[in-house]
Order: structure tokens, then C-alpha cells, then sequence
């Protein structure tokens, strides 16, 4: 497989655990409520509220598909990130490795 197919899959990877980790977020911190009041969010419950047999159970519910969204997300986005990088590197050293043979070779005798 090429550099360039690499660096195309690792772009897809990034692209797709910021939105799954996006999802997932947005899901964790998104406010939640119960009979006209506030729950808080799955990641950050209202304490006020948390005696509600309803937001306990909302918050609660929400919290495992957030957690199961956002981690999986977020290891998608940094195998991509990781991957992209390494391919730039080598690609910039193989870069290097020929620009230096080119000179080397033409250098007068």
C-alpha cells in the first residue's frame, strides 16, 4: 500500500471518530429534562434534581451511549491523527533522502 492510500485512510479515520467522538459528546453534555425542569447532562447530572426518580433514570440511561460513542470516537480520531502524521514524516524524509542523492550524483568530479 502507498504513501498516499495511507494517508487517504487516515484522513477517513479522522473524519470519522471526530464525528462518532462528536456524537458522543454532544450526547454526554446535551442537557436533559423531565417534566418542564432540568436534569443536567449525562456526564454532568443537576443535583438539585437527582432526587427525581425520572432524571435519575434519564441520566443514568444516557451516560453508557454517550461513554460507548465518545471513546471509541476518540481512539478512531487519534489512530488517524498518529497515522497521518507518521505518513507526513516519512514522506518527508524520503523526500529529503532523494533530494540529497540528486544533488550527490551531480556534483561535478
Amino acid at each position: 500500500m502507498n504513501s498516499e492510500v495511507r494517508q487517504a485512510i487516515a484522513g477517513v479515520l479522522i473524519a470519522a471518530g471526530a464525528v462518532v467522538l462528536g456524537v458522543g459528546l454532544f450526547l454526554g453534555f446535551g442537557g436533559i429534562s423531565k417534566g418542564g425542569e432540568s436534569c443536567g447532562s449525562a456526564f454532568q447530572p443537576s443535583e438539585t434534581f437527582m432526587m427525581s426518580d425520572d432524571c435519575t433514570d434519564a441520566t443514568t440511561n444516557r451516560k453508557p451511549v454517550a461513554l460507548g460513542l465518545s471513546l471509541p470516537g476518540g481512539a478512531l480520531f487519534l489512530v488517524g491523527l498518529i497515522t497521518y502524521l507518521a505518513e507526513g514524516q516519512a514522506r518527508r524524509e524520503q523526500a529529503a533522502e532523494a533530494s540529497s542523492t540528486d544533488t550527490a550524483d551531480n556534483t561535478p568530479a
